[in-house]
Formats: C-alpha cells, structure tokens, sequence
C-alpha cells in the first residue's frame, strides 16, 4: 500500500511515522543490505514508499540499529514496486547510491539545523568557547582593575613597597638618566600610598610632595595591577616625572617639563 503524502507535508510524515512507527511496521520492508545507515552504518533498515502530488514519490528509511531516519524523495519507484522495494533497489543500482547519498545529506541537514549541538564540528565549537572565556577573562581584568584603582580590592602594602624599591635600585643603574635626578630618587624617600588615586574624574599615579613641603614622593595605587603585578611603563613614567619635579620644581607643569620627562622616559625604557 502507498500512503498519500502531499510535498509541504514532508517533515510532517517524518514525525508521524517516528512516533507511530510500530503502528506502520505491516508496510514497511526491511532490507538486510541494499542501503546501509548514514549515521551508524548499520543495514537492517525499514523502507516505506509514501506517495505525494501527482507522480511524486518519497522513501522513507529508518534504522532498527540507531533509530536514524530519512526521507528522499525517490520518483523512479511506482505504486507495482511498493511489495518488494528492496529488489526493485537491487535491480537499479544508480537509484540506490543516490538514495544513500540524498539520505546522507538529510543527515547533515538535519544536525546543522534541527539539532544545533551537532555543529559546527567540536574544534569549531571549542574555538568559539576559547574566544569566548578569553573576552570574559579580559572583561574581568578590565573591571579588577578599575576596581582596585578605586580602591575596592584589599592590597598588600609592604609587597608593592617593595616593588616601587626594586625600580628605585635598577634606576640607579641607567646612566642616562641625569645624576641630579638619581641622587633624589636616592635620598628621597618614595612611599607607596593608600591614598585615594581617583579625583573627580583625573586619575593620579604619584606626588612630588615639593610643591608643600613635604620629603617623600607617594605612589598610588593606580601604578599597579592586581596583586604585585606593576604597570611597567606608568611606574616608571612616575617615578622618572616626580623625580623632575624634585630637579626642577621651577618648571611646575610647563611645556618644557613634559617635554624633559619623555626625553628621561624614553631612555629609561630603552634601557630597562
């Protein structure tokens, strides 16, 4: 018996007969090898030849094995072939491979957009994840890092004290740096500060303390990352700028100061 199937109503007859296959077990015939299964390879399969508009017909296979299911549309049976459907496959090989690929690419079809799981291929979908935790993990450092400007993470003073003292020394080794400047850096003492950084909307890295009498540079929190991990050039920038101020405190913030700072800068870092 062919049942009728009209062609909008293909994915539909699939459904139906997944869910009512036992009910159809009468019409259906199993072949032991004619067409293997796309998905698990297997070949005891049922074939049902269901009818749509006109002279159209669809074979729908399923797989005793996995369960897998097709239906390619197979024009070249008629309603004289339904009884023995593995003969007629047998009979006509070229119909039989292009079934078998039709069904595989049902298959492809069917993962790629009924069940989304199925792809893109794993290494695909690991890439995807990777990228994924990697823009959360510098979202994360991002926001840490505003954060412990403003002061919300708890710090470990003596530990950045001890960095800021360790750039100190390895200053005192870069010759181009001016003498006047690493006598200060010397004999000036540098404190790393819990003062708040953020004033208004400016963020502050250190103080000369010149300008108010005061004999120590302060080193805010704003030179560091999370932990002891410092931010190379800010602190180095700091530490060179508010040794300036302590060389030529006449300068203030002028033209000239900025521009004696980068040139300190520039040499600091190329020989860092």
């Amino acid at each position: 018996m062919v049942q009728p199937v009209t062609s909008a109503m293909r994915l539909q007859v699939v459904d139906r007969i997944s869910s009512s296959g036992s009910e159809l077990h009468g019409n259906l015939a199993t072949t032991p090898g004619a067409i293997c299964c796309v998905a698990c390879g297997g070949t005891d399969l049922r074939l049902l030849l269901l009818r749509g508009q006109e002279r159209e017909r669809f074979l729908h296979l399923r797989c005793h094995t996995c369960r897998e299911e097709g239906l390619v549309q197979c024009d070249e049976l008629n309603d004289d072939q339904t009884e023995d459907l593995v003969a007629c496959l047998d009979a006509r090989p070229d119909v039989r491979e292009r079934l078998q690929e039709e069904w595989g690419q049902w298959l492809a079809w069917k993962r790629r957009y009924a069940y989304p799981r199925h792809w893109p291929t794993p290494p695909r979908r690991i890439s995807s994840w990777w990228m994924v935790g990697i823009l959360l993990l510098l979202l994360v450092w991002a926001l840490s890092d505003v954060w412990q400007v403003a002061g919300v993470w708890r710090e470990d003073v003596p530990a950045r004290q001890a960095v800021v003292n360790e750039y100190v020394d390895r200053l005192q080794e870069v010759n181009c740096l001016p003498e006047a400047m690493r006598e200060k850096l010397r004999t000036v003492e540098i404190h790393y500060t819990l003062e708040p950084a953020v004033h208004g909307n400016l963020v502050q890295y250190g103080e000369a303390g010149v300008y108010w009498g005061e004999e120590q540079i302060r080193v805010h929190r704003s030179n560091f990352w999370l932990g002891t991990i410092p931010k190379q050039a800010i602190l180095l920038e700091t530490l060179v700028h508010e040794a300036r101020h302590r060389v030529s405190p006449a300068l203030g913030h002028n033209a000239l100061f900025h521009q004696l700072v980068q040139q300190d800068l520039q040499c600091v870092l190329k020989h860092w």
